[in-house]
């Protein structure tokens, strides 16, 4: 059976027009649009700094496409990077009816706030990471973000963080930890006592 070549571009553009249509109320973004979701979403009076300027314009700007992101999400290190990338979208929804992008220097003051409480890490060189008990935390969190130092948080915080992380990768349907490997990671995390 032959295939009509416009098959492929008419379902994306259908696609685009599901994703894309509704009123503001409905899908409660600008212009219509509905918003992505990001697992783990934050209540701005949650953020480090609340009433900070740069907390606002995080709460402000990011809010209007997807769930406030908490900015221990990702490193400080790899905050330029996913920041730059959020503003190109930015920039290229500034046209759409109803979305606000942020000024160069609004987007100066969320990227440095982004990177002070960004996600502390691990120096990729750092001889613990050569101890056999990192092999399971190496494979699952390097996964998803930079590995995280694991003097940042008490063994009972890196429980309840991993119980976090253990939700958000069954969300992204990415492969599960076994109880052993939870205990190896943990047994890890808990070697770099805060």
């Amino acid at each position: 059976m032959k295939r009509h070549p416009c098959r492929y571009p008419l379902f994306l553009l259908l696609a685009a027009l599901l994703l894309f249509s509704g009123t503001p109320a409905q899908a409660g973004g600008p212009g219509g649009l509905k918003k992505l979701v990001i697992l783990g979403g934050v209540d701005p009076r949650d953020l480090p700094e609340p009433d900070s300027i740069e907390a606002r314009l995080l709460a402000t700007y990011c809010s209007q496409c997807h769930n406030l992101p908490n900015p221990k999400m990702y490193s400080r290190a790899e905050w330029p990077e996913r920041f730059a990338r959020m503003m190109h979208h930015a920039d290229a929804m500034g046209k759409m009816p109803g979305f606000k992008a942020p000024t160069d220097d609004e987007k100066g003051r969320i990227s440095a706030y982004l990177q002070k409480y960004g996600m502390q890490s691990i120096a990729a060189d750092d001889p613990s990471l050569r101890d056999p008990d990192a092999f399971e935390f190496v494979w699952f969190c390097s996964s998803c973000h930079n590995l995280p130092d694991p003097a940042q948080h008490t063994p009972e915080e890196w429980d309840a963080l991993l119980d976090r992380m253990v939700e958000h990768r069954r969300a992204y349907a990415r492969p599960e930890m076994s109880l052993k490997e939870r205990m190896s990671i943990l047994k890890f995390l808990g070697k770099g006592k805060k």
